[in-house]
């Protein structure tokens, strides 16, 4: 794996986004041709299938073809976990260790699991029980990628009045929710201002307040939950409580917006950093890439892709 040049060792920084990233038949090339990751990948889907009823790998690699978006969060949602959490531990196997690991919304689960703060039995629990009340409890709604910059949303009444500001991905990239009801006329307004947009695979309105009718259910299902000690560090955007219980911030980054820049800040802009992305799309890497500018000791890798070469890029990263 190429590095940056640079006279101090650089750190290594595993990053695990959230939705909105997931495709059908991601990892499949990594699935059939490395053995480690197709064996844990099996074995957590036997776990998972035994406990809630069905196969998340039937569903992954069955006969749909990536040209259709997987949006049912009964099935995204823990395999987003599922396949991030299995990449990263695949890696590890293979001798890279990572110095630090930041996820980022659903991401910030398996980023948990992988660090060791809870299981990722665990881990995988959450993402059914979130996708069982929000499809019970959450009107449905949207998550859309806009490319403008903050001011954007806060100069525009009436995109204010149409979706809430999730986050701002990097400067000029900012994601709006809202409910599915206003999607048409939120597209219209951005249509009108000429500005592009993507609709993203999900259709449950995250780090919005359209998420609160499912907060209650949360905290009584996993508030007592107590986290382990973790045996690598993770960089999080919210703080937890001194009890050690991690519920109320996995909550907080689901339901409040994301900050992605705001964790990249708080890293050393002069200390080389390798960020490898486990992700099904790289989208936290190309995040790195436009919103750390100017950090030139910075590099920003990425595996999965739906364009193919997983098992190439992987075999580069892991071998020295």
């Amino acid at each position: 794996m190429s590095k940056p040049e640079h006279s101090r060792k650089p750190k290594m920084v595993f990053l695990f986004p959230g939705q909105g990233s997931q495709y059908y038949q991601m990892g499949r090339e990594l699935f059939d041709g490395d053995k480690g990751f197709r064996e844990l990948m099996t074995s957590l889907d036997d776990w998972y299938q035994r406990r809630e009823g069905y196969s998340l790998i039937e569903e992954l690699y069955g006969p749909k073809s990536i040209q259709v978006p997987l949006v049912d969060i009964r099935y995204s949602h823990p395999l987003v976990v599922l396949v991030e959490y299995s990449l990263a531990m695949v890696l590890l196997r293979n001798g890279l260790e990572p110095d630090l690991v930041i996820g980022f919304s659903l991401g910030e689960y398996s980023a948990h699991a992988f660090a060791g703060r809870m299981t990722i039995h665990r881990a995988l629990e959450m993402a059914a029980r979130q996708a069982e009340w929000a499809g019970a409890h959450v009107e449905d709604g949207f998550l859309m990628a806009v490319l403008e910059h903050r001011h954007f949303y806060d100069e525009n009444p009436d995109v204010k009045w149409l979706a809430y500001l999730a986050g701002v991905s990097f400067p000029g990239a900012i994601v709006l929710a809202g409910a599915r009801r206003n999607l048409g006329a939120l597209e219209n307004a951005l249509r009108t201002r000429r500005v592009s947009y993507q609709v993203l695979p999900v259709r449950v309105p995250f780090h919005s307040p359209l998420l609160e009718p499912m907060r209650n259910h949360w905290m009584g299902y996993f508030g007592s939950d107590t986290a382990c000690q973790e045996r690598l560090p993770i960089l999080k955007q919210f703080t937890e409580p001194r009890s050690g219980s991690y519920a109320k911030s996995l909550w907080r980054a689901v339901r409040e917006p994301g900050e992605f820049q705001s964790l990249l800040e708080r890293l050393d802009a002069d200390e080389p950093h390798i960020f490898v992305d486990v992700g099904p799309s790289g989208t936290l890497a190309n995040w790195v890439k436009h919103g750390g500018r100017g950090r030139e000791c910075w590099q920003a890798l990425s595996i999965l892709s739906p364009l193919g070469g997983d098992l190439t890029r992987f075999k580069k990263i892991i071998l020295p």
